[in-house]
């Protein structure tokens, strides 16, 4: 499927949603990381280690993270999956703000530098936030895309080797490799 197939003609335009349900500061650090998500769509090795970089921030922030934990990493493999071009179904507005999320959660330099407790992750959770419920559909049609492919067993078979086992995430697949 082409990078700009329709995804659902009644869902919102992905970036616009999850920037208006910010406040503005936290907008205008989101609307920072589009431009620069705009400039790593076409580059698959940044973005596959770009979710491999989110994928350890969460592991990383566990209790600070775990309301959007589960969404993340299926954030991440998404990433993972359309850079390696395995899932192309999600529109470019879906996949920039996505993408956008993503740079903005891993950024340590972001409307509150995450090196202040607590205070510092809670606008990276609240772009998050913002962003699965901008592409809610679109991430729910990967899950279901990626459960038939049996895509999370296969990550997870092929990074165990190299990630002691308690430190993966339970029943949510593996962390992505940067094999590209």
């Amino acid at each position: 499927m082409p990078d700009d197939a329709p995804h659902d003609a009644s869902s919102p335009e992905a970036t616009d949603d999850a920037a208006q349900d910010l406040r503005p500061t936290y907008r205008r650090a989101y609307e920072a990381a589009l431009r620069v998500a705009k400039d790593l769509l076409g580059k698959r090795f940044r973005l596959v280690k770009l979710a491999r970089n989110a994928y350890g921030k969460t592991l990383d922030e566990e209790d600070a993270m775990s309301a959007v934990k589960r969404d993340l990493l299926a954030l991440a493999r998404l990433v993972r999956a359309w850079a390696q071009r395995d899932y192309r179904q999600v529109s470019r507005k879906t996949i920039l703000a996505i993408v956008g999320g993503v740079i903005y959660f891993v950024s340590p330099i972001d409307a509150i530098p995450d090196f202040i407790p607590v205070a510092g992750l809670a606008d990276d959770v609240a772009v998050i936030a913002a962003v699965v419920r901008a592409v809610r559909g679109d991430l729910d049609r990967f899950r279901a895309w990626e459960k038939e492919q049996g895509a999370a067993s296969v990550l997870e078979n092929s990074v165990s080797r190299d990630v002691p086992s308690d430190v993966l995430p339970s029943g949510d697949g593996a962390p992505p490799s940067t094999d590209s």
